[in-house]
């Protein structure tokens, strides 16, 4: 899977109704983590920025490239 970086996000970016928050599961699976379809939008901590692949799963990272645990999001609804 490629990602793509869309830059840096602000305080709290909003997502499209299909994408989900995702991490590597494996070397070549990502595992989803939370369905996103009910959540407007996903308020993030300074750093981090978020990384889409076009196939609609989106991934956070911070600037040491390490990806933040789903437990650390504040989902705003």
């Amino acid at each position: 899977m490629k990602l793509i970086s869309i830059g840096h996000c602000p305080e709290r970016i909003f997502l499209k109704a299909k994408e989900r928050l995702a991490v590597p599961f494996t070397k070549h699976h990502w595992k989803n983590i939370k369905s996103l379809n009910k959540v407007k939008s996903c308020k993030l901590s300074r750093g981090f920025r978020l990384l889409y692949s076009g196939g609609g799963t989106a991934v956070i990272l911070n600037h040491a490239n390490y990806i933040k645990k789903i437990k650390n999001y504040k989902e705003v609804k």
